[in-house]
């Protein structure tokens, strides 16, 4: 059985995760690594629900990376195919967050649309 961890996001909205999805956030895997850890759920204070969820998607996806590499990066694209706040605010999580695979991603995504 996997264990499971709970995010709770700024707008209060909570998620059950499994850890070996969250342990892609080197923050997340810090916090889950003290001694004194004892909280029950681990609040997200610059993450909303609905960026939050996004975050666990892209997670989930790219787990173990078990998918073939042609479908995941077709995945990432449609994945990062939202409007320009929405990914800043992908970024910002990415970056708070510590999720090399979608700052990367999302920084590259928004460089992209700037040029255009």
């Amino acid at each position: 059985m996997s264990k499971k961890v709970t995010l709770k996001s700024s707008d209060s909205i909570a998620f059950e995760v499994e850890e070996v999805v969250v342990l892609q956030s080197e923050t997340i895997k810090h916090l889950l690594e003290k001694p004194e850890r004892m909280l029950a759920s681990i609040l997200l204070p610059d993450v909303t629900a609905n960026i939050l969820g996004k975050v666990i998607e892209y997670c989930t996806k790219h787990v173990g990376n078990s998918n073939r590499k042609e479908d995941l990066k077709k995945w990432d694209a449609e994945f990062v195919n939202v409007d320009p706040v929405t990914l800043l605010d992908l970024m910002d999580a990415a970056k708070n967050l510590e999720i090399k695979n979608l700052l990367d991603l999302t920084s590259h995504t928004f460089s992209e649309m700037s040029m255009v």
